[in-house]
């Protein structure tokens, strides 16, 4: 699971806090054992790139996937 706490003035704040992982309506698939989702993440251009390298992929063991979410304000 990745937890995004925003924050404002250097200061986190719990308000508007969401917590993402793949078996959740706005990520496709589902969970995985070993797929390490959120071992990895950055941010570009105001969106969200979520990795999960250990992922199975069509009967690919650990062949990974990345998750990019694009927020609109």
């Amino acid at each position: 699971a990745v937890a995004i706490l925003p924050g404002l003035n250097g200061q986190i704040s719990t308000g508007n806090d969401q917590i993402l992982y793949p078996y959740q309506s706005s990520l496709s698939g589902n969970s995985q054992a070993q797929a390490l989702f959120g071992y990895s993440f950055t941010s570009l251009n105001g969106d969200l790139v979520i990795g999960s390298p250990g992922r199975n992929i069509i009967g690919n063991t650990a062949a990974g996937a990345f998750y990019y979410l694009s927020y609109v304000n």
